[in-house]
């Protein structure tokens, strides 16, 4: 019976990470090389696991850092992440565009509305799936 549980939590991990993964493809593909894109894929995968390396990633610089973090709050949403993780993992990724905003504040303007391409999305409840 357990093996069965872990296979349905497995399968729900990977349902969750494809949904994030089309996500970022979708808001994020006009502005940023599908190396780029990759990239940041996988950070998302690798970011929870210690001693993993996370690797920058740069936007052609059509965004501003308020689309970035109504990314990082969308994502992190559906992974349950804190605001205090959201926050570290967006400056980890986006240096360059992030590069004179501190992750307190960011953390502080997840949610902080204001003229921006990536809108904020809230799931349904018990949903990862996304409203684009």
């Amino acid at each position: 019976m357990r093996k069965i549980h872990k296979n349905k939590q497995d399968q729900l991990e990977i349902n969750r990470y494809e949904a994030i993964k089309e996500y970022t493809y979708t808001v994020f593909s006009p502005y940023m090389t599908d190396d780029y894109l990759e990239i940041l894929c996988q950070n998302i995968k690798l970011y929870e696991i210690p001693e993993s390396c996370i690797n920058s990633v740069l936007t052609n610089g059509q965004l501003n850092t308020l689309d970035i973090r109504h990314y990082a709050w969308n994502i992190g949403e559906r992974l349950g992440w804190s605001g205090q993780t959201r926050a570290t993992f967006i400056k980890l990724c986006f240096p360059k565009e992030l590069h004179d905003v501190e992750v307190e504040s960011i953390r502080r303007t997840l949610r902080q509305k204001g003229k921006c391409k990536i809108g904020i999305d809230i799931p349904d409840k018990d949903s990862y799936e996304f409203h684009y």
